[in-house]
């Protein structure tokens, strides 16, 4: 009963803060008709406009460390306050939040009583709503100038100019207040997790200097966000060589699965296929799809391996063939069929935020 009241609640309150869009447009995460490809896009975006006028583009990753768990309780109940929440609800909300006590049982033997003074508790159904309240404002403290997206706690800025002095004095700015935001708010900001890439085809071109908390920030050649590496010339090869090194070692579970004497049939195969193998690949593949049709086409050939293992077929079996007994697209058609969904997805649906132009 309490989990079907917390359900209730949360439905209400989701619907009053996407009704009065107290959630800033930039926030994907738990939000009706949104997901990370929202981000990733963005991201993308923001890279191929950059290269498209010439311009630098350097993008900050910032870690949060254990968001989750240090919550500020009393940030929570504040925001309720700001967006106008008054009687049972805030106080509904604030019984959730109590401090909670937990103690470790090992056999007969039971450790010291702890309590849980900060963060949200797990498995609350509320626990994901109240997370997104309390890392929102955050979005508040960037500079127009600085984009940003957040799914979450997975917070990325970008700038792109001609000057590199004009970038490195924007992200500075959007740095510190997110720093001062931080230490106001309870959150840590980790300055060694937290990585940069300088996006730009040019060689030899110096890195800006850039400081969190009075420790100079990382520089990387490729950073993985939101599951696809980005890399600072932006091919997504290292994303392709990451994902085919995933799909061959998935291979060894259709291999055992597709025993002669013992293995499973056709249909079972198929569908192992397409919950383990596929999903990898249709991950982000409307973003990674604008890769090389040479670096694509790597991934093909792994997955006709799959599709052979499924279906009992010959190395010299025809591929066409392959596609007509498994009822499967080309990786190409797949590609198109979710670029075309998502246009569509960004006609329609007026909260998606894509890109800032």
């Amino acid at each position: 009963m309490c989990k079907l009241f917390e359900r209730i609640v949360n439905v209400r309150l989701v619907h009053v803060l996407e009704k009065n869009e107290y959630i800033f447009p930039f926030q994907s995460g738990f939000q009706k008709s949104r997901s990370t490809i929202d981000n990733l896009m963005s991201l993308e975006t923001d890279i191929r406009v950059a290269f498209l006028k010439r311009k630098y583009q350097v993008s900050i990753f910032f870690d949060i460390y254990k968001a989750y768990d240090r919550i500020w309780k009393y940030g929570i109940m504040k925001n309720l306050y700001d967006f106008g929440f008054r009687g049972n609800l805030p106080i509904f909300v604030q019984n959730v939040l109590k401090p909670r006590f937990f103690r470790v049982r090992l056999g007969d033997t039971y450790s010291n009583i702890f309590c849980q003074e900060e963060g949200v508790p797990q498995g609350c159904v509320l626990s994901v709503t109240l997370f997104v309240l309390a890392t929102n404002p955050i979005l508040s403290v960037i500079p127009q100038t600085v984009h940003k997206n957040l799914y979450v706690d997975d917070l990325h800025i970008s700038c792109y100019a001609r000057n590199m002095q004009v970038i490195e004095r924007q992200l500075q700015t959007a740095i510190n207040n997110i720093v001062e935001w931080s230490n106001k708010s309870g959150f840590t900001i980790s300055a060694q997790k937290t990585m940069c890439i300088h996006f730009c085809k040019r060689p030899l071109y110096p890195d800006p200097e850039l400081f969190l908390s009075g420790v100079p920030i990382r520089f990387q050649d490729n950073y993985k966000f939101l599951g696809i590496v980005f890399d600072k010339r932006l091919t997504f090869l290292p994303h392709i060589a990451s994902l085919l090194k995933r799909c061959l070692r998935s291979l060894n579970i259709l291999r055992t699965l597709s025993n002669i004497s013992w293995g499973a049939d056709r249909s079972c195969l198929l569908r192992v296929y397409r919950s383990i193998y596929r999903s990898m690949i249709d991950y982000g593949s409307v973003v990674y799809g604008s890769a090389r049709p040479s670096y694509l086409k790597s991934l093909d050939c792994v997955r006709h391996q799959a599709l052979r293992l499924c279906l009992g077929a010959f190395r010299t079996y025809p591929i066409p063939s392959l596609y007509a007994e498994a009822f499967e697209l080309s990786l190409s058609s797949r590609r198109d069929k979710f670029s075309l969904t998502t246009f569509v997805l960004c006609q329609t649906t007026t909260i998606l935020y894509v890109g800032h132009y």
